[in-house]
């Protein structure tokens, strides 16, 4: 069954999305929303099994003030005010802290990208550390990039590890959840421009009419002159969505380089507060790191967790939120592992926490409530983030110079803030404005 079509279908009603959506609209363009869930939001979810709302995805406004989310926030754009804290002030590395200017102005003087993993042991070949220092250097610079880039830093890209100087800034916590900030970012868009549970299967460009055919996993099919795919980048690379003709190899052969990254989520509420309330975060440490060898997504073969193989960021929600409630972030492969075997989590994390209180590992108490999230396990978004690795600069280019009217927008897109909800918000604004500018030359 055909529908009548809009200028614009977008695919995927997530915050790239939702921005495209109403930028186009703003502008008098007709434009549709297809999303596969029966809710929008994307990766911007909270839970509401505790105490109080907790973002399953993003959590933070990252690299403040140059954040257009937190701009809007401070300049009172939202009807309802969003709730921040800013949550950087205290934190807790657990581990010898080491001097990484050196390293990273190593890292620029390298004509070609590399993984991070060898650029390391390529500089410790000409660092003066003696045994003790160099193993404190490898554990801090793979603890402190695994847990931002979101798997293994066998896969990750050196170049793009090195914090940007012209956009660091400050992390400020959303206490009151992103999935307040999506709401009202959508409220802005009218009922019926927006379809859920409509899952896209194909799109197809018409070359009689070089209109899009776009078909849903119901059955019923629309038609536009421009599709925008916001998609996550796991979906893409599951071929989930068939693109008639093919992509162009530039991206097809890019995409199976490329990674999606994994960082779970670990939700305990507690009936005491057995840490210190006036730490914001605890970065821990492995007492091992060994090489797993895993890539981005997959666990390695016969891969069996343990407690002291691993980093994890704990974060201290009695003193942004006032319940007595730990979040601990991890990455790949554990973050695989404890998605897939929730029931495992505290068993894993436990003896983690000993190193956060004065309190025995036998004297914490259990958890009255946990929360996993299930990012890896999710068929609409089959990951957490995308992961950066040496490969994906030339398809992120190819992203931006999208396929005539066929474009692409989301986090995996972006060349400003890659992973970041800002950053994927940007580039719905960028896909609208090219639509927009495009339709005006005509």
């Amino acid at each position: 069954m055909s529908q009548p079509g809009p200028k614009v279908i977008i695919v995927g009603a997530g915050i790239s999305g939702i921005k495209a959506a109403v930028d186009l609209k703003s502008n008098g363009v007709d434009v549709l929303i297809l999303e596969g869930r029966d809710r929008i939001g994307g990766r911007l979810v909270a839970t509401n099994e505790t105490s109080v709302s907790l973002d399953l995805g993003a959590s933070w406004f990252h690299r403040v003030p140059n954040n257009v989310l937190y701009e809007k926030v401070i300049n009172k754009e939202y009807k309802s005010n969003v709730e921040f804290a800013f949550d950087d002030s205290n934190v807790k590395i657990m581990a010898n802290s080491v001097n990484l200017l050196p390293f990273w102005e190593f890292v620029k003087m390298q004509l070609q990208d590399d993984t991070l993993r060898n650029f390391v042991y390529k500089y410790l070949q000409t660092a003066n550390l003696d045994e003790v220092d160099t193993q404190d250097f490898i554990k801090f610079v793979r603890g402190t990039s695994e847990i931002g880039g979101a798997g293994n830093w066998c896969y990750m890209s050196g170049k793009n590890a090195i914090p940007p100087s012209e956009n660091q800034g400050r992390d400020a916590f959303v206490t009151s959840t992103y999935a307040d900030i999506l709401q009202q970012e959508a409220s802005q868009l009218d009922s019926y421009q927006l379809i859920k549970s409509a899952k896209v299967t194909e799109i197809i460009k018409e070359t009689a009419s070089s209109t899009y055919t776009v078909k849903t996993k119901s059955g019923v099919t629309y038609s536009a002159d421009y599709v925008i795919v916001t998609v996550p980048l796991g979906v893409l690379k599951s071929d989930d969505i068939l693109f008639t003709p093919p992509l162009p190899a530039s991206i097809s052969n890019q995409l199976n380089k490329v990674q999606m990254g994994n960082i779970a989520k670990v939700i305990f509420e507690f009936d005491t507060v057995f840490w210190d309330k006036t730490v914001d975060k605890w970065l821990l440490f492995p007492e091992t790191h060994p090489e797993k060898g895993n890539k981005f997504g997959q666990l390695p073969l016969g891969y069996e967790p343990s407690s002291k193989e691993f980093t994890a960021l704990v974060c201290n929600i009695f003193k942004s939120k006032g319940a007595k409630i730990l979040v601990t972030l991890v990455s790949a492969p554990i973050a695989l592992y404890i998605e897939a075997h929730p029931q495992e989590a505290w068993n894993l994390l436990r003896p983690m926490y000993s190193q956060i209180s004065a309190c025995k590992e036998s004297e914490i108490p259990k958890p009255i409530k946990q929360v996993v999230t299930s990012w890896s396990l999710d068929p609409f978004s089959k990951g957490s983030i995308s992961a950066t690795g040496p490969d994906d600069i030339p398809l992120i280019k190819e992203f931006i110079q999208g396929v005539g009217k066929l474009r692409f927008a989301g986090e995996h897109t972006s060349d400003v803030a890659r992973t970041q909800a800002h950053g994927a918000y940007l580039t719905g604004q960028r896909e609208a404005s090219f639509v927009i500018r495009d339709i005006n030359k005509c």
